[in-house]
């Protein structure tokens, strides 16, 4: 990933392009188990869906970018797979000899149940927006004279300017050199010099970025880091007095262009999406692959009485 390339601006221009192909309640549904399709020529953008495996234990394949209609192995792109022992695969399809990009543990998901998919794919460097912002904990005062309304979103402080005064997340940012963190927020300056921000290794330690000046108002920043470590997001005044607010504060890791990031929702996820852990699989979830970038046709392999409903597909930028 460049470092210089990336600009914000891009990120908010992005969300205009968003074409939706809404499908409504579109069934796809076998009487018997075989293919059915529709014609769908996205490569890049979001794919949901709801899942539905019957009680016949074999698997099913849904085949989000597909350049024929035709079962999984026969066809060129990336599917969806549901295994025999319940795992969820996300497969680059090769005429007969797809490879696995990641793979769930076993009994991942259950039969006769109800699941919504959605799989995303950057068209360009950017952010998944169901993934959560990557602070978990309150934020932390280490110096600022007054520290108050703190959460995860933000806080309030005020620095009477004798020394350096910094405040900012817990210890708990996967921060991995020369990657991106888009870092939003809204900044309400009271009185005085708005904090620098960037990532460190500690509250008041090292910098493991490049270091921004906040402004007044909505804030939308790119960290790059130079380091890799577990750390903080700092917010800090150099000798200055400042009287100021923080709300609304996420911190979003940048993926590359060409990456998927697969979601589930329903069954024992709740009705929100989760990122698809692939803990006990293999491989990672995002993945990034860069082998087909073009389509013509969702195609379902399903069996009989499975099926796949209120498809929703977007057809540009995941947001």
């Amino acid at each position: 990933m460049g470092t210089g390339s990336y600009k914000v601006e891009e990120l908010a221009a992005q969300d205009s392009v968003l074409k939706d192909l809404d499908i409504g309640t579109k069934y796809l549904e076998n009487t018997s188990a075989g293919t059915i399709a529709l014609q769908s020529k996205q490569a890049y953008g979001e794919w949901e869906f709801d899942l539905y495996k019957s009680g016949i234990v074999q698997s099913e394949y849904i085949n989000f970018i597909s350049d024929r209609i035709g079962s999984y192995n026969s066809s060129l792109g990336y599917h969806i797979r549901r295994g025999l022992d319940g795992e969820l695969f996300l497969r680059l399809a090769n005429y007969g000899s797809p490879s696995v990009l990641f793979q769930t543990a076993n009994s991942y998901i259950d039969i006769n149940t109800w699941y919504r998919l959605k799989v995303a794919r950057l068209q360009s460097e950017g952010v998944f927006k169901d993934i959560e912002t990557l602070q978990v904990s309150d934020m932390v005062n280490q110096s600022y004279t007054s520290f108050t309304n703190a959460s995860r979103y933000g806080f309030s402080a005020i620095s009477n300017g004798s020394s350096v005064q910094v405040a900012g997340t817990a210890d708990e940012i996967s921060i991995v050199n020369t990657e991106s963190y888009l870092v939003e927020f809204d900044l309400k300056l009271n009185t005085g010099t708005a904090p620098l921000v960037r990532l460190a290794i500690s509250l008041g330690n090292t910098a493991y970025s490049n270091t921004v000046t906040s402004s007044n108002r909505r804030n939308s920043h790119i960290l790059t880091a130079t380091g890799t470590t577990t750390g903080v997001l700092q917010f800090y005044n150099i000798s200055t007095a400042s009287d100021y607010e923080i709300s609304g504060l996420t911190i979003r890791r940048i993926y590359d262009a060409d990456d998927f990031a697969v979601f589930i929702s329903g069954g024992s996820f709740g009705e929100q999406y989760t990122l698809v852990d692939t803990a006990g699989g293999s491989g990672t979830n995002p993945i990034g692959d860069s082998t087909y970038t073009t389509s013509g046709f969702f195609v379902s392999d399903l069996d009989a009485a499975d099926a796949v409903t209120n498809l929703r597909l977007k057809d540009g930028v995941p947001q």
